[in-house]
């Protein structure tokens, strides 16, 4: 064989490689969404960087971010947390204990594209909230409910701020959350294995005040689902810096969790 019908057949065959390659990884990953949409202010919907999103609006006044929006001002310069990229989904509603124009019980519903799942998945999205999610007085909650043939009404809740058992599944082991720390969840979808679902991000008011949630960095990608309790180590390094010989100084607390599929919590913490 001739040297360039040689190499033309070798590329060949890295080509067809790189198109398997290339199918194959796409195939592991079936929704992904940053919402980096390109856009330099805060905006109303639509609000997504890919196709098949909806909302579901409760609220029907004058407010865009008390329905989901776009938000492009960076979340650090009120919450002490960011979230990656330029923009971010947001939900809000007021603060003021008094009913006033947005005031709850309500709940905005952002939906997916119907996701086809052909396999074991796991569902990752970032998220923060405002410590008043933990008041009595202006308790709210951040959901995720899997909805199937089409029936919001029937959709199951399968991740909620307010659940102790559900936060800790996902792998956030603080409860309740009174900080505007940036947590990052896994939900595992396996339960649905061969069916088509939506996946509905739910901002629910449970009375006439509430404040802000943030939501970013959603996929949805195959896994292998843990058979049982996995265990997490909240820090594996600390650095002690420059100290003397003998010196005493502590390091934060280590704390050793069981998360994952019917995880239990704290097992021990290393002082």
């Amino acid at each position: 064989m001739k040297r360039n019908q040689l190499m033309k057949k070798n590329y060949l065959s890295l080509a067809v490689l790189f198109s398997l390659s290339l199918a194959t990884t796409q195939a592991q990953t079936i929704l992904e969404e940053d919402f980096e949409t390109g856009a330099t202010a805060s905006q109303a919907t639509p609000l997504t960087r890919g196709e098949g999103w909806t909302t579901v609006n409760s609220y029907s006044g004058s407010n865009y971010r008390y329905n989901w929006f776009n938000e492009y001002r960076d979340p650090n310069s009120q919450a002490g947390a960011t979230i990656s990229g330029a923009g971010c989904a947001g939900c809000d509603g007021p603060i003021n204990v008094n009913p006033v124009d947005g005031s709850g019980p309500r709940e905005e519903i952002l939906l997916s594209p119907e996701l086809d799942l052909n396999d074991t998945y796991q569902l990752q999205f970032s998220w923060i909230v405002s410590p008043m999610n933990a008041q009595d007085n202006s308790r709210y909650d951040l959901q995720v409910r899997v909805v199937t043939d089409g029936n919001l009404a029937a959709a199951e809740t399968v991740f909620s701020i307010q659940n102790e058992q559900m936060l800790r599944e996902s792998g956030v082991t603080v409860f309740p959350i009174d900080t505007w720390d940036l947590h990052t969840s896994n939900v595992d979808l396996s339960d649905w294995k061969g069916e088509k679902v939506k996946l509905a991000f739910v901002y629910k008011m449970f009375t006439t005040s509430s404040n802000v949630v943030w939501l970013d960095d959603i996929s949805v990608k195959k896994f292998t689902p843990p058979t049982g309790p996995v265990a997490q180590l909240s820090s594996d390094r600390y650095n002690f810096g420059d100290v003397y010989v003998g010196e005493k100084l502590y390091s934060e607390v280590f704390t050793l969790s069981n998360v994952g599929k019917n995880g239990t919590g704290p097992v021990f913490s290393l002082d």
